[in-house]
């Protein structure tokens, strides 16, 4: 019986997942609304960074929108809740398991994050090499820009770029189109890159020497980076490991002890403090990976 309950309350948790995630609201509807979807902030909140973050900022925005994310990732907890129930778990390992399986799709979308990471950074250093490289014959940006494309293998960099191009070809001011491709920009340091050109290019200051500060810059920031970065992923991978062993090690106590199943079984809020734990730890080593400069 304490099974079915747990694997309803989640199964509940799932549908309103997925009722979220396929609610669509208009601004002028919030405006209109407001008192009556005022609840819904802060969900709707938890879902923009979700899609920013693990959406845009890897471009798969542009095969998978937010509402097809949810409705894979909530046949993907059903699908996990239903094989769980068929082990017959009891109730606290059936609730950590849950979570852990839960919570996977989020670790991968994690480890691909850092991957696009450290994609951009490569193609940031290609890109400005090659920027650099054009403007030693014409200092014109613009030029350098359109001609970049043709050379950058980073397909990450190459994408803003392209768009950068294409809105100055359909006659956008540059002045207009630095401030716009900002907006689609989500890597910290390549926004940083668009802003410092932008001002540059407006008050007609010399891109040359711009280009070649922030190449040194970006170097100079990319040692230092990487050496934190291994450090940042040597403790990262130490606490997951801890807490993927207290974990094991709970579910290994409680089922070889029939009397602390039994306990356990009776008082499910006891798991609760174990979870948030789990929870807490997860969340600290997870925001580690975000790197800002």
């Amino acid at each position: 019986m304490i099974h079915v309950s747990v694997a309803l309350i989640n199964l509940l948790s799932v549908i309103l997942i997925m009722s979220l995630l396929e609610l669509k609201i208009k601004k002028h509807s919030l405006r209109n609304y407001t008192h009556e979807m005022s609840s819904f902030k802060p969900r709707l909140e938890i879902l923009k960074r979700i899609e920013v973050r693990f959406l845009k900022q890897t471009q798969l925005d542009s095969i998978l929108s937010i509402d097809q994310f949810g409705q894979l990732y909530s046949i993907w907890c059903a699908v996990c809740t239903v094989l769980l129930l068929l082990f017959q778990f009891n109730a606290p390992i059936l609730l950590v398991l849950m979570l852990v399986f839960y919570g996977f799709t989020f670790m991968v979308l994690e480890k691909y994050l850092s991957f696009v990471d450290l994609k951009i950074d490569q193609g940031i250093f290609e890109l400005l090499s090659h920027v650099n490289a054009r403007l030693i014959k014409n200092e014109d940006v613009i030029a350098a820009l359109k001609e970049s494309q043709s050379t950058l293998k980073n397909k990450y960099v190459l994408h803003i770029v392209n768009q950068f191009n294409q809105y100055i070809k359909i006659g956008i001011p540059p002045g207009q189109v630095f401030s716009i491709i900002q907006t689609s920009i989500h890597n910290d340091y390549l926004k940083y890159l668009f802003i410092n050109v932008e001002i540059v290019f407006k008050r007609r200051g010399s891109i040359t020497e711009l280009m070649k500060a922030l190449e040194n810059e970006f170097t100079s920031i990319q040692i230092e980076v990487n050496k934190r970065k291994v450090e940042i992923e040597y403790e990262k991978n130490m606490m997951l490991f801890s807490i993927f062993l207290v974990a094991i090690t709970v579910i290994r106590i409680i089922s070889d002890h029939d009397y602390i199943s039994s306990y356990f079984s009776q008082n499910t809020q006891m798991v609760y403090p174990i979870v948030f734990i789990i929870i807490i730890g997860l969340a600290i080593a997870f925001s580690a990976n975000k790197t800002s400069y």
